[in-house]
């Protein structure tokens, strides 16, 4: 099976706030993470600790290199936090 690459622009901010939905019993790994899903226009990042969930669509614009491509990938939870550390000491004006 052949993995294809997305290229996804995401805000810290969203992924933060996904993250607070995320599950952080150990027992229920699989959903310890954040998915994004991405149908080729907008990405939506969700989350779910199994009684709450979110559903942010993202407001960041996207290139449009491969119009028409889509699929989804989950971020582990500490990983994104990690990710989102780095991100924060770059800053940015559209994406701080």
């Amino acid at each position: 099976m052949q993995q294809k690459r997305i290229k996804v622009i995401l805000a810290r901010q969203e992924v933060q706030a996904a993250l607070l939905f995320a599950s952080t019993d150990e027992t229920r790994y699989v959903i310890n993470g954040v998915m994004v899903e991405y149908d080729g226009d907008t990405p939506v990042v969700v989350a779910t600790d199994g009684r709450r969930l979110a559903a942010i669509k993202s407001v960041a614009s996207q290139e449009k290199d491969n119009p028409g491509e889509n699929g989804s990938f989950v971020l582990r939870a500490d990983f994104a936090r990690a990710i989102c550390a780095i991100v924060k000491s770059f800053g940015g004006k559209e994406y701080p």
